[in-house]
């Protein structure tokens, strides 16, 4: 048993030396497994105390395990070339095995199209297409150098019949400029939706979102043609030509100049089954077009019948099933029987260039040990009378009918199922209305079928795995010699996934990715049942807030002493958060399923209505019960582990829409966008330095703004610091705002309203700033010098510095304000009123903190600063939820989820739509504040009726919160 490397080591080195971002994904999944040995039809992994896992394997190498792993007999055939120490390196020779493999490929393929070939051996399917592509240019160039040599010879005896005159000059001239023909770019074919391999020339004919843009210009020119369009075939025939003058002799002797057109294109590709791009099966006109196109340019038809060829359709060529012969045939794959790299392009004799044999050479093609063994597999899949080929149809068609079975069991989780042979795959249908939001949203960013091929794995013991290029389609590969016993074990494992997806149990198909404990409770069914409370019922009990309490002492550990700093050199400070919606009963649905979240928006857009967008995101792993109902029963540490494993590859949300009214009687549309991280997510990113992923999410979420027709975005919570205030994003469609300017007024008018109650005169009081050398936390410093005697301006020991700058700035516009600074928190207790605005993902205010001189806290914080503790033990102290305030005309509006009463919202939130109604087509509150930017916001939230309230916190703990 092969176990050499550990695989803890084996995850590591591939994790960091060699696939970075891939196993950062397969992590994610748990689909970063190592396998140590394979056999037939399984794969075999090792458990942690050393026992082993036989796993099903239907991927069967992407098409290349026809024969399954490691097939005894091919085995026995390497093994034997290797004993008899058959040379591997021998180039510039004859190559006997090589010969032989040739020879036998050449027969059969002349077997099934009737044609003769000479066939070139590579090592990848992705070299045999590279090798396609160049002899199709060298057959396009020749074909177009023996036409212009031709004409050019008839142009230059016209000249010359016509002496030294203008006309003959001219035709001299033409003559040199169509030599140049033959040399422009040619131009290539290929179909939508194709894989052809990622290497420069394969790549650049794979219709795929896997290519990057930045590397469109590399490799041949390729145009794609679409099946479904007759029309575009013909058009791309008859536009893509080059000119060519040529001399027409009259039967009565004399001569015409004529223009003959040429076509550009000197390849057309096509798989006859897609693989990778989905598993579509090319409809037979559509192939019948392509060949007479082909024939029409006079350029070659090639097939790339790397995956469906060699028998995995039934039949040596899929394209046999299909009545399409190539001109090239492109074959790799199964051709090594899962064991060996070998490829193999045959192209018709009668086109064939005697040259391409002299430059097509390759170090490790051609070997003889790859050769010996692809002799075998061809041995094999030919002989009792192809009884192999005769299998793999069967088999085929038996998985093929089981699948249509569950298509009809499960018509809202599969979709359409295509292919032949054991070349088959299925959709996921969309998840648009399904009961989980979590469902919907790993669907829409095309990771639901890595999350399938993860639950088969780790609860069935069965792998499947995706296509590259159409994620949302599962495919089924097998070995032809697998088992009906495990056919049925398969379909099986599939009817209960298909179960779990139909009802929207996240849980079910989660549960392995949190390590779930063997006969727990499915949450994602308890959810389902009428008997638990409605998330949005005001007597519903919220999951506690998860972590323990801050640290006594120096809370600098709570604090996080690697917090980086924002873009101004102040204290990273968070603004709003908007929690995700809670769902409710549609009383159209049977008792007991959850609403379907792609309904729940309160209010729909109006058509080109004045429209802006706001970015949230989670606070605490309970808040993902929030916005996906069929998790409201999970553990917190489910939830946690779960927004662990995704946050970095889902990105952001819609869930909401809103209609707001203004005092002045303008509407507008608000739009809530969310990132599925918490707070302690962000924090960790920016504390570790690793934030260019946060930055690209955030940024997405600028585009989807746009898109959707939003003209303006705000962003709330850490969204605003991972940006920098806002300054770090690239050059955006629409403004954008932080909402600092608002929150800095509304908790300014929160502090004064609080203190008058109080009966505290702020001339005579004492304030201290928790988070002083922030974006907030220094402009409330400034603003408030002239209204106090004594300013405290807390921050980190490390921030002491810039603590020292504010104070010393501060001193010199309002010299008789008395002013200190420190990094402790302890220090607060000689305050009589304190702003919380620090950007901790926890609490840091306990009651040890303060004393009872103590009197007024205003928290703008979220997550809030001050603890339940401190709540609970102090409850003549007053703390404001600050920065809140109510809507003119909106008694009913309220983000489900959000924990403020209906008709009010956070005030980065309603400074996205004060600017909204303002029509504001700049930036409008990025980067450090300035007083006169919270004098705007105080004028127009008068203006448009936005009034602050002075909401006192109350502790988490409470179910009414």
């Amino acid at each position: 048993m092969n176990r050499a490397i550990p695989a803890s080591e084996a995850v590591a080195d591939y994790r960091d030396f060699s696939r970075p971002a891939l196993v950062l994904l397969q992590g994610a999944l748990d689909l970063d497994v190592v396998y140590h040995r394979a056999r037939g039809d399984h794969l075999y992994r090792a458990t942690a105390d050393g026992a082993e896992i036989a796993t099903l394997d239907m991927v069967g190498g992407f098409g290349a395990g026809l024969f399954g792993h490691n097939h005894p007999r091919l085995v026995k055939r390497l093994i034997q070339a290797l004993g008899d120490s058959v040379p591997f390196n021998a180039q510039g020779s004859v190559r006997g095995p090589a010969g032989k493999l040739c020879r036998k490929l050449a027969g059969h393929l002349a077997d099934s199209t009737g044609r003769q070939w000479i066939v070139t051996l590579l090592n990848t399917g992705a070299e045999s297409i590279e090798a396609a592509l160049r002899h199709a240019a060298m057959e396009h160039h020749t074909r177009l150098e023996q036409r212009v040599t031709t004409a050019n010879s008839r142009l230059l005896k016209l000249a010359k019949s016509l002496g030294d005159t203008p006309e003959s000059r001219r035709l001299k001239t033409l003559t040199r400029n169509q030599w140049e023909l033959p040399f422009r770019p040619p131009l290539f074919l290929a179909v939508k939706g194709s894989f052809h391999g990622k290497t420069t020339g394969a790549g650049a004919l794979t219709f795929s979102s896997l290519n990057r843009p930045e590397l469109s210009h590399l490799g041949p020119t390729v145009q794609f043609v679409d099946p479904g369009n007759p029309t575009e075939l013909r058009d791309l025939l008859d536009g893509q030509t080059l000119s060519l003058m040529d001399v027409q002799f009259l039967p009565q002797g004399g001569t015409n100049l004529v223009e003959k057109r040429l076509s550009k294109i000197a390849g057309i590709f096509v798989e006859p089954i897609q693989g990778e791009g989905g598993v579509h099966e090319q409809d037979p006109g559509f192939l019948a077009d392509l060949r007479s196109a082909a024939q029409k340019a006079g350029c070659p038809l090639i097939l790339d019948e790397i995956q469906s060829g060699f028998g995995r359709t039934g039949s040596f060529l899929a394209s046999t099933h299909l009545g399409v012969t190539g001109d090239y045939i492109v074959l790799s794959k199964s051709l090594g029987g899962g064991l060996v790299k070998i490829a193999a392009l045959a192209i018709q004799k009668e086109r064939y260039l005697q040259d391409f044999g002299k430059c097509q050479t390759s170090t490790f093609a051609e070997d003889d040990a790859s050769c010996l063994v692809a002799l075998e597999a061809l041995e094999m899949l030919h002989e009792k009378k192809g009884a192999l080929l005769g299998q793999a149809k069967t088999l085929g068609t038996t998985l093929r009918t089981k699948m249509e079975d569950l298509k009809k069991r499960w018509p809202a989780v599969v979709g359409d199922v295509r292919g032949r042979g054991l070349l088959l795959g299925f959709d996921l249908e969309s998840q648009d209305r399904s009961p989980s939001g979590t469902l919907k949203l790993l669907w829409e960013r095309g990771l639901l079928g890595y999350l399938l091929a993860s639950t088969l794995l780790h609860q069935e013991n069965i792998r499947v795995l995706p296509t590259l290029s159409s994620p949302n389609t599962l495919r089924i590969q097998p070995s032809a010699l697998l088992q009906e016993s495990d056919v049925n074990r398969f379909i099986n494992a599939l009817d209960r996934v298909f179960r779990l997806l139909n009802e929207g149990r996240v849980y079910g198909l989660t549960a392995h990715l949190c390590r779930a404990l063997p006969g727990r409770l499915d949450p994602g069914r308890a959810a389902l049942n009428t008997d638990q409370p409605s998330l949005a019922s005001p007597g519903s009990a919220l999951p506690p807030k998860e972590g323990p309490e801050t640290p006594r002492g120096h809370r600098e550990q709570a604090r996080g002493d690697e917090m980086r700093v924002a873009a101004d050199g102040g204290e990273l400070t968070p603004r709003a958060w908007v929690r995700p919606p809670r769902a409710e009963r549609n009383p159209n649905e049977k008792k007991g399923a959850c609403q379907n979240l792609a309904l729940q928006a309160s209010h729909h857009p109006t058509k080109n209505r004045n429209r802006v967008a706001f970015l949230g995101h989670f606070l605490d792993p309970s808040d993902m019960a929030h916005f996906d109902p069929c998790l409201a029963n999970c553990p917190t540490p489910h939830l946690e582990t779960l927004l662990d494993r995704f946050h970095r590859h889902l990105g952001p949300f819609t869930f909401e829409t809103h209609s707001i009214v203004s005092a002045t009687g303008k509407t507008l549309d608000l739009l809530f966008l969310a990132l599925p991280l918490t707070a302690r997510q962000f924090e960790k990113a920016l504390a570790q330095g690793d934030s260019g992923w946060l930055l690209e999410q955030i940024q997405e979420a600028v585009i989807m703004a746009h898109a959707k027709g939003a003209r303006l975005l705000g962003l709330g919570g850490f969204t605003s610091i991972a940006t920098g205030q806002g300054l770090r994003l690239r050059s955006s469609p629409i403004p954008v705002t932080t909402g600092n300017a608002m929150t800095v007024a509304a908790g300014l008018q929160a502090l004064e309203k609080a203190a008058a109650q109080l009966d505290l005169p702020l001339g005579d009081a004492t304030l201290g700033i928790l988070g002083a050398t922030g974006n907030i936390g220094s402009i409330y410093g400034e603003m408030m010098a002239a209204r106090v005697p004594s300013l405290l301006l807390i921050g980190r020991p490390r921030a002491r510095r810039r603590l020292e700058k504010l104070a010393h700035r501060i001193s010199r516009r309002f010299p008789k304000t008395h002013i200190e600074v420190s990094d402790d928190l302890r220090d607060l207790g000689k305050c009589d009123l304190i702003v919380a605005a620090s950007s901790s993902s926890e609490p840091l205010i306990q009651p040890g903190d303060v004393s009872p001189k103590t009197r007024l806290i205003c928290d703008i914080a979220l997550p809030g600063d001050t603890s339940d503790a401190l709540r609970l033990q102090r409850p003549d102290l007053r703390i404001l939820r600050g920065g809140i305030l109510q809507l003119p005309g909106n008694p009913d509006f309220q983000v489900r989820g959000l924990r403020l009463p209906p008709g009010h919202l956070y005030a980065c939130m309603a400074e996205t739509l004060l600017l909204g109604f303002e029509q504001l087509e700049n930036d409008c509150a990025v980067g450090p504040i300035q007083a006169k930017q919270v004098e705007m916001m105080k004028r127009l939230s008068a203006k448009h009726g936005f009034t602050t309230v002075c909401t006192t916190s109350t502790p988490m703990l409470s179910p009414t919160e």
